[in-house]
């Protein structure tokens, strides 16, 4: 299948790439490892885990609620991203992808 675009990595770049690509009816193809690398260090690893901890560590909850609820929280976001992301026709390989030359 030929695309107009093809982008490597589904970090915020990425993912921001992509809805542009959509909003100018690329035919985009979107490649990332895996479903658990999705949305990149910011969104696993990152700011939106460090901003929930820095938060919840006033709640007064064990570290097992907070874990499950910040688990919880990446999951919707992403799977939000994903949704809108086919809903714009934009096509995810789960794969690595790199460049030849």
């Amino acid at each position: 299948m030929k695309y107009d675009l093809a982008i490597i990595g589904a970090g915020a770049a990425g993912i921001a790439a992509a809805k542009n690509a959509a909003k100018y009816q690329l035919k985009t193809v979107l490649f990332d490892l895996n479903r658990n690398t999705f949305g990149g260090t910011c969104l696993n690893q990152g700011c939106i885990p460090t901003k929930f901890f820095l938060n919840s560590s006033k709640s007064g909850q064990n570290w097992q609620q907070i874990s499950l609820q910040k688990n919880e929280i990446i999951e919707k976001i992403k799977k939000a991203s994903l949704d809108y992301l086919e809903k714009c026709g934009i096509k995810i390989i789960w794969d690595n992808a790199s460049f030849i030359d």
